[in-house]
This record gives structure tokens, sequence and C-alpha cells, in this order.
């Protein structure tokens, strides 16, 4: 169990490092990162210590077994489609999604003391992303020339160690609302000095992300935890600082400043609109989970370095993602899961959850290799073993 426990807070550790962990691999489309060979490693001794017995009796098997199935009957339907080859390329990322299982698993088994150090190892997760992305930010702004490796080539922005400002910010957005929940007692009275050395830099972070979905996040999360908790004052705190926040943000040279841009919002409408297009062509069971980058240059969607493309392999809509890619089958059976969760889940696991969902309406943050990380923490963390 030891070594259970140093893999676990070892992902931690690398957390905020992002894309900078990737494996210098120089397999086209494949992208493995430090952390999946960890989960690789925390599967192998927590089987040898807790057995198969231990997955299979868990409540939230069963939901997470059908969506599994679902990916990998879509798999082998399309085979004879895109072949065995990029078939199997796409197997990589269903494997991906149903070994951070483990990270669940390992994290329920957590004593109550092991649980409260690794919400604090995750808030500092979070907390350093912040500070690498400040560093960036205030270093270096201009990541145009970034357009050569087929990232977005963003200025004045925060994108840290993740080279995106639209998933970044969602990890902002759960730091913030793990800090709020578990230490809400001392934010309510302004107890403790020290959290606001804790949300100061991470709310800084969040707004010169310019990403107007994490925004929208933050006030989904903030309006559900004002529900439970009964406070409308909170809600309406949140909504005025992120308004005068909005106001005063510098508006520097760069479309992606702008937050009255309507560029990124027509190529997102369009961009849903080729994923229904995609599902309309295999409604039942979709083209294949993560076959979407085959099915969209097949449809003229991609041509110029379709394959290099870090967009190309998604939808930006996580649920057009899983319909065009599992179709409806896994579609319910993903958000019968989802349901199945947010079911065992605590507060701060739900308005996680609701704020990712939010989110996910305009990227592809539900597969997001670290964001899967931290929502399988929280579930953990929140769940009674």
């Amino acid at each position: 169990m030891k070594i259970s426990k140093s893999l676990l807070w070892t992902i931690l550790i690398i957390f905020p490092l992002g894309q900078l962990t990737r494996l210098p691999l120089n397999l086209p489309m494949i992208n493995l990162y430090f952390h999946d060979f960890l989960v690789a490693a925390l599967i192998f001794f927590w089987l040898k210590q807790k057995g198969i017995k231990k997955i299979t009796s868990n409540k939230l098997f069963k939901p997470y077994l059908s969506f599994l199935g679902a990916g990998l009957v879509s798999l082998l339907i399309n085979l004879n489609n895109w072949g065995w080859q990029n078939s199997l390329i796409g197997s990589l990322y269903l494997f991906r999604w149903g070994a951070y299982f483990i990270v669940y698993l390992a994290t329920l088994n957590l004593k109550r003391q092991e649980k409260r150090f690794t919400i604090n190892l995750l808030i500092l997760a979070g907390w350093l992303t912040a500070i690498l992305g400040l560093v960036q930010y205030f270093v270096y702004p201009d990541f145009r020339s970034w357009a050569l490796f087929n990232w977005d080539p963003h200025l004045y922005r925060v994108v840290g160690a993740f080279f995106d400002p639209g998933f970044i910010g969602l990890i902002y957005v759960l730091t913030l609302v793990l800090i709020a929940l578990t230490y809400w007692k001392r934010l309510k009275k302004l107890r403790c000095k020290i959290l606001g050395w804790l949300i100061i830099p991470v709310y800084l972070a969040l707004a010169l992300t310019y990403t107007r979905s994490a925004y929208l996040a933050l006030l989904t999360a903030a309006g559900i935890i004002a529900w439970r908790k009964k406070t409308l004052k909170f809600f309406l705190l949140v909504a005025a600082l992120l308004s005068l926040t909005i106001l005063i943000l510098p508006r520097r040279s760069g479309i992606g400043t702008k937050l009255e841009r309507r560029d990124s919002l027509w190529a997102r409408i369009e961009n849903w609109e080729q994923a229904v297009k995609i599902t309309k062509n295999s409604p039942l069971f979709g083209v294949g989970f993560n076959n979407y980058r085959w099915a969209q240059q097949k449809a003229g969607y991609l041509q110029k370095d379709w394959q290099e493309n870090h967009a190309g392999a998604g939808a930006d809509n996580s649920a057009l993602f899983i319909l065009a890619t599992t179709g409806f089958i896994g579609f319910f059976a993903y958000f019968h899961f989802t349901f199945k969760m947010n079911q065992v889940g605590s507060l701060i696991f739900t308005t996680s959850m609701f704020s990712w969902l939010i989110h996910s309406f305009f990227n592809n943050s539900l597969f997001y290799p670290w964001l899967m990380i931290w929502g399988w923490l929280l579930l953990g963390l929140a769940s009674d073993s």
C-alpha cells in the first residue's frame, strides 16, 4: 500500500508540469506522458495487493464497465472502416480512460488522515499550476511561435505548462472550488490569512486566461455552492468580483484578450455542426472511440497537418464527441455513469462535476487527461471506502 500511495502522490507532484511531461516517442498521433506510466505501475501494485475482486465489487464498476464496453464495441464495429492500425491507436485512449479508474480506487482506500493530506496536495498542485501560469504570462507572454508545433498561437494569455488557456482555466476553477469548500468555515469568517495567498494567485491566473467557458464554469460553481450552503451573498460576491475583473482586465494586442471576440464562437459553432454531421453517419455506435481524427479527415474537415493537429482528435463539445465516436449507446452509458458518480460524491465533487460539464459544452474537457485524473481523485476523496 505504501508504493500505491507514493505513486498516487507522485502523480500529483508532477501534475503542474502538464505537457512538459510528454515523452519524446516520435510516434505520430500517440501522446504518452510520464503520469501514464505511473498509473500503469499503480494498477500493477494495487492489483497485486487488493486483487481484481476489489474492483468488480465497487458500486461504480458496472456503469464504468458499460461505457468502457460501449467504447470497445464502437471500435470493433468500425474496424473495417479505419483499419486495425488506426483502430489500435484509437483504442489507446480508451485504455487510458479505463486505466484512470485505478486512481479513484487507490484514493478511495486511503485512510482519513491520508485523504486530508491528498486534498492539500491537490490544492498545492492547482496552486503551483497557477504560479507557473503567471510566470509564463509575465516572462513568456508571446506563444505564437508554438504554432510551428501545431499549438494555438496565443498572445498575452495564461497557458502555463498545458499550452492551452481553455483547459488550464478549468483547472483553476476546480482548484478554487476545492479551496473554498475544504476551508469553507475559515473562508466564511476570513480567519485564515493563508487562504488569500492560495486564492489570489489562482484567481488572477484564471482571469488572465481570458477564457469565457472557464468564467462560466466559475459562476456555475458559485451558484451551486450558494444554493447548497443557502447563501445568496456568496454567489453575488463572486458574480460582482468576476464582473469587475472583466471590466479591468487589460486588452492588450491579440484577438485572444478581447472577450467580445466572435471568431472563436463561430469556429465552435462550425465545429459542432461538423460533429453532428459525423454523428448522422453512424448514430447508434459512432465512428469508434477516438477515431474522430480519421472521420474528420475523411469528411474533409481536416486537411493540412491533419495528423499533427492537436485539436484534430476531438470536438469542441464533449457530449458531441461522445455521440460522434460511440453513438447514442455510448452517450447514454457515459451520462448514466456520470449520474451514478454524483450519487456517491460529496458537495465538492458535485460542484466540480457540474462546472466541468458546463465547461465541456465548449471544450472536450471531459476527456482531457489531467482533468480526468483530477476528477477521479475528487471522487475517491469524496466517497466512503
